[in-house]
């Protein structure tokens, strides 16, 4: 492998903000096809969320909501 990164790296980020919904990080996955997003506040780096994050949310909420008790809430 031969390069410098400037040879691989892409040009034209896409990021979200920390107040980006799930389901518009979601579409914005898959309308520009991206595997990872920088996620920034202020125009700074903060994170990165990646398709796999979103999976492994989605599996964790779905096991939670399972495993609840479908009980009335008590005040």
């Amino acid at each position: 492998m031969r390069g410098i990164v400037a040879d691989f790296m892409s040009t034209e980020v896409v990021t979200a903000s920390k107040d980006t919904t799930l389901v518009e990080l979601a579409e914005l996955l898959l309308s520009t096809r991206v595997r990872r997003v920088p996620v920034t506040r202020d125009g700074k780096l903060i994170g990165v969320i990646s398709r796999r994050d979103i999976i492994f949310a989605g599996n964790i909420r779905q096991r939670l909501l399972g495993e609840l008790p479908l009980y009335a809430a008590v005040p």
